[in-house]
């Protein structure tokens, strides 16, 4: 077999993989390129790199558009090492999970304007004794909007040590905040104690030392994406507390719909409520902020009770981001009854867009870019509202996603990739604030990654464009700084797109190892890298990829102690976790039956059952209350959960974890560590563990 045809039936072995391939031209390109001894290279950048970590920890900065939590990419790869990788991985200091976490007292906690708040701080082990701690806080204002990130983090005040572990401080809630989220770190913030993740909090009261309205409102912001339990009694304070209030009854309607707990009798109650607002507020002057929370809390309740509320805002308050979502509303349903096309549809909210504020932006400009998607001839109205985006919205990943829009079409592309540079070069990664609960090295590897994201888009486009040497070098600056199985692949790609077959072999190594490599996928790289380099060079590559990803795990992995606990069968029999756990490790999911999330993640909860039991690991879930009750009866029957379900009776094993969410996952080596964060995203938690299983050796992939 010539040289030219074995690479052609290497790719055509590579282009049957069940993974995304680079564009449908990328390896005729190759081909003709390689018949005509073409190479077509180029510079990876226009100018330098800048530093990718910034060491001025007294920078709190923040980005000036708020930012969504993205899913927990975070934690992507936390598990990889357990069970096969755990025991070989550098060792670490052990810490009980109960010592980590100290204890912090504020006084008062719900502190009127201008009072001085006195804080006391036992700190765990976590930071030994210095003589000095520093106390940092996620501060929000009245207007601040839900999820914490892009929320502002600021120094409240040192902690000085008075005796042992014992420490003094004390800070004035400036008075533009009403609540403020608080964690405790060393002053180079190596070690950061945020209890856990729930962080201790700051409530502003009023004069008659209730919470305001306003603290508890942000509070509930503030756990959006933390704790749907939490919230849930967050709106249930609001309500008990302020039941004349429209914003109050807004949240408790929102978490009985988002957890699934929204009954006909709940609904009722809210309609009684709807009518009494209406006959008391309807006709009085307000703001367009309260006229769209009117409307928000009506519209799912009665159309004829909604109506007069939305006519109002319409006219009144036509700036307003809920009239403006309405507005959009009223576009995209023309299109979809085909009364109007995209392209008059973008025209309409080309008028729109000079009302919209900037936290509808993205939410109108997205809608637009659909609206122009696969339309050739409007690319300039495309640029136009990816120029509108850009503008609004400041944060990496945004400009990334725009970018890519551009790449995604040839025509574009060039602009595409220069944004991508100028993001690259311009970017100041020490404005990127620090997050609350982040220490100094989490910080640096979150900057490292997002920086390996933009430059992996970048790859991508050099090699759809034929500049393979380019894409080369760029990928390999992505590889160096996160490990992506996509970013390796496309590597490969641009290697032997070069005729570099050893190379694209290395790369693929890397895949090959990688936990979350599907069967079909590793399996067809395997035959392929021993063909390409013989079966001896082929092992010793795997092995020099297995080391690097034990470096890269090592930085990520946890080994803490939670302790034993004792956790009460349905049929009433008791059992220790540790027992569970000896010799083969084990997956501990806190669940509830009242958690609408946590119920609809059951069937995502058994298919990780499922692969765990494929390697002998256990999994068992760990209800939220003391009793049998006939909710919990039924819903574990309606869900056909198949795992093992315990009860947390007196609170023991919520406490060994420091769980306070559901539903969370955590999973422990066989000697009873904690081996990463929880995660209370079970799809995340999926993916994570079905890497732990496959990070077993060659032999025991369960093929």
């Amino acid at each position: 077999m010539t040289s030219d045809a074995h690479l052609t039936s290497q790719l055509a072995e590579l282009a049957a993989l069940p993974e995304p391939a680079p564009s449908a031209g990328l390896y005729p390109r190759i081909e003709d390129t390689l018949a005509q001894g073409g190479d077509q290279g180029g510079d990876v950048l226009d100018r330098p790199l800048g530093p990718l970590v910034d060491d001025d920890l007294g920078m709190d900065r923040v980005p000036d558009r708020r930012r969504r939590r993205a899913s927990l990419g975070a934690v992507a790869l936390m598990t990889a090492a357990a069970l096969a990788l755990w025991v070989v991985v550098r060792p670490k200091p052990v810490l009980e999970a109960g010592m980590v976490s100290g204890r912090l007292v504020l006084s008062p906690a719900t502190p009127r304007a201008g009072e001085r708040v006195e804080v006391r701080y036992s700190a765990g082990a976590l930071f030994g004794r210095p003589e000095r701690l520093r106390l940092r806080g996620r501060v929000r204002t009245r207007a601040a909007e839900s999820y914490e990130q892009g929320v502002p983090v600021i120094t409240l005040g040192t902690l000085e040590r008075v005796d042992g572990n014992e420490y003094r401080g004390q800070f004035v809630l400036p008075d533009s905040f009403v609540f403020a989220a608080l964690a405790v770190e060393d002053t180079l913030a190596n070690e950061v104690d945020d209890f856990g993740g729930r962080t201790w909090e700051v409530l502003r009261a009023g004069p008659d030392g209730r919470p305001l309205l306003d603290a508890l409102e942000q509070r509930a912001h503030d756990l959006m994406g933390r704790s749907w339990e939490e919230g849930l009694a967050t709106a249930r304070r609001l309500m008990s507390l302020y039941p004349d209030s429209v914003r109050a009854v807004k949240w408790l309607q929102m978490y009985e719909l988002w957890m699934g707990i929204a009954t006909d009798s709940t609904r009722a109650v809210h309609l009684r409520n709807a009518r009494r607002f209406a006959e008391r507020d309807l006709r009085r002057p307000m703001s367009g902020k309260e006229l769209g929370e009117h409307f928000w809390y009506v519209r799912i309740l009665d159309s004829s009770l909604a109506l007069p509320w939305r006519q109002r805002l319409l006219r009144e308050a036509p700036r307003s981001g809920l009239a403006v979502q309405e507005e959009l509303v009223d576009v995209l349903r023309l299109v979809a009854a085909g009364t109007i096309d995209s392209a008059a549809a973008a025209t309409r909210l080309d008028a729109l867009w000079p009302r919209v504020p900037l936290e509808r932006a993205g939410q109108v400009g997205g809608a637009a870019l659909s609206l122009l998607s696969g339309r050739s001839e409007l690319v300039v109205d495309r640029r136009r509202w990816i120029d509108r985006l850009n503008a609004t919205d400041t944060a990496d990943a945004g400009r990334r996603r725009l970018a890519q829009d551009l790449i995604d079409h040839p025509v574009t592309r060039a602009d595409g990739m220069a944004r991508l540079r100028a993001l690259l070069t311009q970017s100041a990664p020490g404005t990127w604030y620090r997050r609350l609960g982040e220490s100094r090295s989490a910080h640096a590897r979150r900057l490292s990654e997002e920086r390996a994201r933009t430059l992996a888009v970048l790859g991508g486009a050099l090699l759809a464009d034929g500049a393979y040497a380019a894409a080369r070098d760029t990928l390999q600056i992505a590889a160096s700084l996160s490990w992506s199985p996509a970013t390796w692949r496309r590597l490969a790609d641009a290697h032997l797109a070069l005729r570099d077959s050893v190379g694209a072999a290395r790369a693929w190594s890397r895949v090959v190892v990688d936990p979350r490599t599907t069967v079909a996928v590793h399996d067809s790289l395997n035959r392929l890298g021993a063909r390409l380099l013989g079966a001896s060079v082929w092992a010793t590559s795997k092995s020099a990829a297995e080391r690097d990803l034990r470096t890269h795990l090592d930085a990520r992995v946890i080994r803490r102690v939670v302790g034993d606990a004792a956790v009460t069968a349905l049929d009433g029999r008791r059992h220790m976790l540790s027992g569970m756990a000896k010799g083969r490790g084990l997956a501990v999911v806190f669940w509830s039956p009242l958690c609408g999330p946590a119920v609809e993640a059951a069937p995502e909860i058994d298919a990780l059952r499922r692969q765990l039991a494929q390697r002998g690991v256990p999994l068992v879930i760990i209800a939220d209350q003391s009793t049998v009750t006939p909710e919990l009866t039924k819903v574990v029957a309606e869900q056909r959960i198949q795992a093992p379900v315990y009860l947390d009776v007196d609170g023991a094993a919520a406490a060994r974890f420091n769980n306070w969410g559901t539903p969370t996952l955590y999973l422990l080596s066989p000697d009873g560590r904690v081996l990463f964060p929880g995660t209370t995203d079970v799809q995340s938690a999926l993916f994570y563990s079905a890497a732990l299983l496959q990070a077993a050796p060659e032999a025991g992939r369960g093929r």
